[in-house]
C-alpha cells in the first residue's frame, strides 16, 4: 500500500508545531511537556506508529501519560511489540 502523501501533508497541517523551534526532547517518560504544546508531537507519533507497525508487521501502540504529574503534564510514549518503550 503506497500512502497518499498529500492526505498525509493536509492532516499534518492540522497540527502545527507551537513554535517552529519546538523539538520535545524523548527521554524514559517519552515526549513529555505541557498538554497545550503536544497535539503535533501526539499526531506525528501517530504516523510514526502506524508506520512501523505496517513495516514490522506486528502490533505497536501509543501510551498518553500523565500519572502522577500536575494536570497539565502530559506524554506520549510509542511502544513496541514487546511491549517495551521504543528506545531513544
Amino acid at each position: 500500500m503506497i500512502p497518499d502523501v498529500n492526505r498525509i501533508a493536509s492532516a499534518s497541517a492540522k497540527y502545527p508545531k507551537p513554535s517552529p523551534d519546538f523539538r520535545p526532547a524523548y527521554g524514559t517518560a517519552g515526549f513529555r511537556c505541557n498538554a497545550s504544546l503536544l497535539g503535533s508531537t501526539m499526531f506525528r507519533c501517530g504516523l510514526l506508529t502506524a508506520v512501523r507497525a505496517a513495516v514490522l508487521g506486528r502490533h505497536c501502540g501509543l501510551m498518553i501519560t500523565a500519572s502522577h504529574n500536575p494536570e497539565a503534564d502530559n506524554g506520549v510514549k510509542i511502544v513496541e511489540p514487546s511491549g517495551e518503550m521504543l528506545p531513544q
